[in-house]
């Protein structure tokens, strides 16, 4: 059993090695585990502190369509290379990229169209995601839409966006309600990763080029895969276990369960452990992790029979 891990914002292959410690120590002791390191160095994450004194990286520099296409890119050619792989285990922005990873899979598959890097190395059964980040599209023609013929008053409404998000009234954006949910859901999402400091208020949120009406913004605006903005039949069908610590910020927790809606229904897995935007460390909440995720495995191995 071969198991690929792909760590949060801020830290690295051999950090997240460490805070799985636990639980991989519970696992089959046959497992392997192997952990990607994210393409660009970036700042510590809240929390590492003096722990770790090696650099620290992230796969997504921010998660415009060109920025996560890249990161994709980065990952197909990864598990082409060294896969296949039967797990997939991702920490908040690794869960991010994997999330968005199995739903470009999925898209693939209900368009009738398989990328090599799929054809070739396509053969997870199960995935897990920790304290998840939403997914975020690489296609730049993702509802497009929703970004393209913005009025005065939608500009008006996005002047401080995505800050002082509790001041702005979504519902009163023009046009379709699907809308107002791309924006509501990146602002909850915004919120939750400024409070627990998963990023700094200078970080790349995309849309100052949208509400300045810049040549071709539309097309640079981060894309949140929300289950209402996706085909019905685009859908995560593999078994999936979804993590929240009960500490998290309470807008992270609903952006980590939002992604429960993305995958197949009597597949899923919710689970909550006793921290906050971290990956279960207790011995109880890794156990409760290491059951999670051989039940999902015997799912995956009756799905296949």
């Amino acid at each position: 059993m071969r198991i690929l891990c792909l760590h949060g914002y801020g830290t690295s292959g051999d950090i997240m090695k460490l805070q799985l410690d636990a639980f991989i120590r519970q696992a089959d002791a046959s497992y392997e585990f192997v952990f990607l390191g994210g393409e660009f160095e970036c700042p510590k994450a809240k929390g590492i502190g003096n722990l770790y004194d090696g650099p620290t990286f992230c796969f997504m520099e921010s998660v415009r369509p060109h920025d996560v296409r890249n990161a994709l890119d980065y990952l197909e050619h990864f598990v082409v290379e060294e896969g296949p792989f039967d797990g997939l285990i991702g920490f908040s922005q690794g869960a991010s990229l994997a999330l968005t990873y199995l739903l470009q899979h999925a898209t693939d598959t209900s368009s009738g169209g398989d990328s090599d890097a799929h054809n070739n190395a396509f053969a997870l059964k199960w995935a897990v995601f920790l304290s998840a980040i939403p997914a975020f599209s690489a296609d730049a023609s993702f509802n497009a839409d929703l970004y393209r013929n913005l009025t005065d008053h939608d500009r008006a409404l996005l002047e401080d966006f995505p800050y002082n998000n509790a001041d702005i009234d979504f519902e009163a954006f023009s046009g379709q309600p699907r809308r107002a949910i791309a924006f509501q859901s990146f602002a909850t999402m915004f919120d939750g990763c400024l409070s627990a400091e998963v990023v700094d208020q200078d970080y790349d949120h995309g849309f100052d080029p949208l509400k300045h009406n810049y040549c071709g913004a539309d097309r640079s605006v981060p894309r949140i895969m929300h289950p209402e903005l996706l085909p019905a039949d685009v859908r995560i069908r593999i078994p999936t276990v979804h993590v929240t610590g009960v500490k998290d910020e309470r807008d992270l927790i609903a952006s980590s369960r939002l992604m429960e809606r993305v995958c197949e229904p009597k597949l899923v897995q919710s689970l909550t452990h006793s921290g906050g935007h971290d990956v279960p460390r207790t011995m109880k909440d890794s156990r409760a992790l290491v059951k999670a995720v051989d039940y999902a495995i015997r799912q995956s191995v009756h799905d296949l029979q």
